[in-house]
Formats: C-alpha cells, sequence, structure tokens
C-alpha cells in the first residue's frame, strides 16, 4: 500500500512478501519525477527479502540518495534486521521503530491521526 504522507514523504507498507520488489519499483518511478519525496518502508509484515527485494530497496536508496532525500525502513521485524546485519547493509540503511518515529526523523509536521 503506497500512502502519500505529505508534501515531502511517502509511506509504503506491504500486506505480506507479495509483490514487493514491484511496489519497490514503483515507488523508484515516482521519486524519479517527484524528487521532494523522501521514503518511509514498513516492514512489518515482510518474512523474508529475496536477493530481488533487497536489490531494489538498494536502487530506491541510491535514487533518494541522488535526490537529497531519505529512505527509513521501520517495523523491521528481528528476522528481517538479522539479514541485513549479516549481508552487511545494517549501514547502509537508516531504521526506525515505527512509522511515527520516522515521520519525527524527517521532521513532517502533519503527523497524520
Amino acid at each position: 500500500m503506497l500512502d502519500i504522507i505529505s508534501d515531502q514523504c511517502v509511506s509504503v507498507a506491504f500486506p505480506g512478501n507479495t509483490s514487493i520488489a514491484k511496489v519497490l519499483q514503483s515507488v523508484r518511478e515516482i521519486v524519479t519525477k517527484e524528487p521532494q519525496y523522501s521514503v518511509i518502508v514498513d516492514l512489518s509484515k515482510v518474512t523474508i527479502l529475496s536477493s530481488r527485494n533487497l536489490s531494489e530497496l538498494m536502487m530506491l536508496r541510491n535514487t533518494l540518495d541522488q535526490n537529497g532525500q531519505r529512505l527509513i525502513l521501520c517495523n523491521v521485524p528481528f528476522q528481517i534486521k538479522c539479514e541485513f546485519r549479516v549481508a552487511g547493509l545494517h549501514k547502509v540503511f537508516e531504521f526506525s521503530q515505527d512509522k511515527y518515529s520516522a515521520m519525527n526523523a524527517l521532521q513532517i509536521k502533519n503527523l497524520p491521526e
């Protein structure tokens, strides 16, 4: 699910492991056309990340870096966080405990209720 939180932030949540790479690819297309957006990705319902999903996350992060924006991963399950650590990607990505902490880190003023 894609949600435009503000004029500076897009939030993405997944109903499960379905179509993660396709959704991330769509988000990358959006931020390429609309470079003002930072992105919060909620991984709470994700149980496994494939190499394709990790690749899409990396490409999204690189696009956002080029735009001067940020990618924050939130609600990351322990197993997924371990995958990031084993792959050495825990130093590459920015993590937040939950969506509201991520929004606070991005200094989004109008938090949705």
